[in-house]
């Protein structure tokens, strides 16, 4: 048989990472299937071609009504369509009737039984389906339950999921892996522990075994994020993984990036970090308010072992992402502002790197979403795009859309909110305003990073001139900052990932590397790039632009100066 698998997400959502629950289905699909198949990933309607026989989607509840409206269309290629994912697995009573089966929580073994079914009877059909755990389907129209399949009892048995199809040029030197499922927590917002039923680990054998086929497959690979809940639960296997990994002469040679909890932090946990190479640590700070964070993490954690863990993992030299939760039930100004008062220090501390603000909507299987019904606002039918653009990342890329783009979307969707205690506008307002503390922190780092290199261009640059800034980083944002603080008008910045999504740069719109042809004559370009500048020199060449090109070598030793071009 042919065999599609998709991970829908909408635009928004998108990530960096590769998703690879679909290809945990393919690898296994392939070894364990009673026939062989022909396995292929898609990420578009149009890859969805009329000789498929089975399209598998993994598809989340924010993004489900956006699925639904094409379903239709996916059934007149498809006659059976799988649903998976976390949506079909907490809300079974939602499957749609175009969907012919849904698997719900731990999904390899029972697509694998799918497929067997599908390709011994030639349809999946209900009278198929009746003995099959783990799945929802509809029977004369009305939907079946069936009992759940326990999880997977030998993790090891597990293939590693397939990395081959689909690759992204910029997956090839960041790889990310799970090496475990679930989470021993339960907070209130979360809904892994529902979904896993309970937390699970890959031995460190597994793990690393799966690193050295990544680096085998992808010798160019630089950096691993491990994408667990909580990679740190198991110190010992910790340890284990580490040892191994000196064993077989890979320790220190890739930066690791992962998840742990604030009160995991203690000496020797640092220790093992540095001993990791880790890049960069996230965890999930939630609230500075005791009485807030109390109530998202259940009593479990608190303002203190955040401090003492941002201070250990500082003096250790070991950088710090974080996340906080904001729109609590309940929450006051002065939550609020104690929440962020708390960033803002540890920041200009140089102890925290950047900050993702989540407004807390509640997702299905979660303590949140039964309190969401309670009080009225999850009502059905249930407007499932509501969960939509909840998080705003107070960060140095500045990629992502402005703050004020993003509050004007979430007014527009009418995304969830749940506190009572302060309006949302309210709310925008002081997020804003820290907003912009964040950002002249960042903006302080850069430049005293890229000094020399800044002044320099600064001394060149004459008032009247119009400005293109070329290459997304951190030295572009900064340098977008300061020229429009000295009124200088920078009409665009130009990225030279034409695959990744950016939309402005510090409020500037960001063109592809396929658009100079809109760009007018007159501007000087500040090329931030490291790679391309012969490249980027024909090009302004080419337009009759003035460069100003910033290449290796000229970064590393403050240099950079304006190229005139001839004029004809």
């Amino acid at each position: 048989m042919n065999v599609a698998l998709w991970h829908y997400t909408n635009e928004n959502d998108k990530s960096t990472y590769m998703p690879l629950g679909i290809r945990y289905l393919k690898s296994y699909a392939e070894q364990y299937c009673e026939q062989h198949h022909n396995v292929t990933i898609i990420e578009r309607l149009h890859e969805l071609t009329d000789d498929v026989d089975v399209v598998a989607i993994s598809c989340m509840s924010q993004d489900f009504e956006l699925l639904k409206e094409q379903l239709q269309e996916i059934r007149k290629r498809v006659r059976d369509i799988v649903l998976g994912g976390y949506h079909i697995s907490l809300m079974p009573e939602t499957l749609p009737e175009e969907i012919a089966v849904g698997v719900r929580f731990e999904g390899e073994e029972t697509f694998r039984e799918i497929l067997d079914i599908r390709a011994r009877n030639g349809s999946l059909l209900p009278e198929y389906l009746s003995d099959v755990k783990g799945i929802v389907y509809r029977n004369k129209g009305n939907v079946q339950i069936n009992p759940l399949r326990e999880p997977i009892k030998k993790m090891e048995t597990i293939p590693f999921p397939d990395r081959t199809s689909l690759m992204k040029p910029w997956w090839q030197k960041k790889q990310n892996l799970f090496s475990s499922r679930g989470c021993p927590f339960k907070c209130v917002f979360c809904s892994s522990t529902n979904f896993w039923s309970r937390f699970r680990r890959f031995g460190a054998e597994y793990v690393v075994d799966e690193i050295c086929a990544i680096l085998r497959d992808f010798p160019d690979t630089q950096e691993i994020t491990f994408v667990d809940d909580l990679f740190t639960a198991d110190r010992k296997r910790l340890r284990n993984i580490i040892s191994l990994m000196e064993e077989r002469n890979i320790l220190g040679k890739l930066l690791i990036n992962i998840s742990i909890r604030a009160d995991q932090v203690d000496d020797e946990m640092c220790q093992l970090l540095k001993a990791l190479n880790a890049n960069f640590i996230y965890f999930g700070m939630e609230s500075a308010s005791p009485r807030i964070l109390n109530y998202l993490k259940k009593g479990t954690l608190t303002v203190p072992q955040i401090q003492h863990a941002l201070d250990l993992l500082y003096r250790n030299g070991i950088p710090i992402s974080a996340s906080i939760i904001v729109g609590s039930p309940g929450e006051t100004e002065e939550d609020l502002r104690m929440t962020y008062d708390f960033v803002v220090r540890n920041m200009r501390e140089g102890k925290l790197n950047e900050v993702a603000a989540n407004i807390l909507s509640p997702m299905p299987g979660t303590e949140l979403w039964e309190e969401g019904k309670t009080r009225g606002i999850i009502q059905e039918p249930v407007e499932w795009s509501r969960m939509l653009y909840y998080g705003y990342t107070h960060t140095e890329k500045f990629y992502n859309r402005p703050f004020q783009e993003w509050v004007k979307l979430r007014s527009q969707n009418d995304s969830f909110y749940l506190n009572d205690e302060m309006s949302q506008h309210r709310l925008y307002e002081i997020m804003l305003e820290y907003d912009v503390q964040i950002k002249k922190i960042f903006v302080g780092r850069i430049y005293r990073k890229y000094r020399d290199l800044i002044e320099n261009i600064f001394a060149q640059l004459q008032p009247g001139r119009k400005l293109i800034v070329y290459h997304v980083n951190e030295i572009s944002y900064t340098l977008v900052h300061l020229l429009r603080e000295q009124n200088f008008e920078v009409s665009y910045v130009i990225t030279d990932d034409d695959e990744m999504n950016y939309t402005y740069l510090s409020d500037v719109p960001v063109l592809q590397s396929g658009q100079w042809s809109r760009i007018e004559d007159g501007h000087i370009v500040i090329s931030c790039s490291e790679k391309d500048s012969v490249e980027v020199q024909r090009l302004t060449e080419k337009k009759r632009l003035d460069l100003i090109n910033l290449t290796a070598e000229t970064l590393r030793v403050g240099g950079g100066r304006i190229v005139e071009a001839e004029r004809k």
